[in-house]
């Protein structure tokens, strides 16, 4: 059994969205006229966007702390058997939604999402992140994907991610998610992860593929991942 979610930008953004790639692209050859077709700057050009991952700007105090902790949620969400309110809460301030560690019972006193538990809750809150992504689920066995829409045919940087198996077969783990709701809670954190940049610049290891600069700061722009009000 498998569903498919689906939120589409609206008509101004998409309009505004084209314009922006318009101007890039003038910008970039206005640029690079009478440059070897190799040394060509073919996006970027105009140098803007955010520079930072929203999940580091989130509370960039606790950054360091949540940014260590990443690696091991994402072990967790591959592992386990079940809903789990602790590890809520624990992803909750992992993804800076919350200001510190907490309990179950906290996770109940704040209301915060079941990300383990409640797919109908994990897929509002990943549509309202990824405006025109499209979210695919399976049920047996459990598996998600989060597929980029179809863009600029000069931007090869393609930032689906998937779950458990990879669209080349490839699979990140032995056994797939628990359920359906850990399954796109753990496809959400895996895309979010390919907006870190590494130590040397670069991005941190990644679901498939390589991903550049110009994908890492789509993902910034795009990738906040948080439930309403955070």
């Amino acid at each position: 059994m498998s569903g498919n979610y689906r939120n589409t930008q609206s008509e101004d953004e998409q309009a505004a969205a084209g314009v922006w790639i318009k101007a890039e692209r003038s910008a970039c050859e206005a640029c690079c006229a009478g440059w070897p077709e190799e040394k060509v700057v073919r996006h970027r050009a105009l140098g803007v966007g955010p520079t930072e991952p929203k999940v580091k700007t989130a509370n960039l105090t606790t950054w360091p702390e949540r940014k260590k902790l990443y690696p091991a949620i994402i072990q967790r969400l591959e592992a386990i058997a079940g809903p789990d309110r602790q590890l809520d809460i624990d992803i909750c301030y992992v993804m800076g939604w919350v200001k510190e560690p907490g309990t179950p019972e906290k996770a109940a006193e704040l209301g915060l999402p079941y990300l383990t538990g409640n797919l109908a809750e994990v897929a509002e809150i990943t549509q309202k992140s990824l405006q025109g992504w499209k979210i695919e689920i399976d049920q047996e066995p459990c598996d998600a994907r989060i597929i980029e829409p179809e863009g600029d045919e000069e931007d090869d940087d393609d930032m689906s991610v998937a779950a458990w198996r990879c669209s080349d077969g490839r699979l990140h783990m032995e056994k797939p998610p628990a359920n359906a709701a850990i399954a796109l809670t753990l496809a959400a954190m895996r895309l979010q992860a390919d907006s870190f940049p590494s130590k040397r610049g670069k991005a941190e290891p990644k679901h498939s593929g390589a991903i550049g600069y110009r994908g890492r700061i789509k993902l910034r722009c795009l990738m906040t991942f948080a439930p309403t009000g955070t």
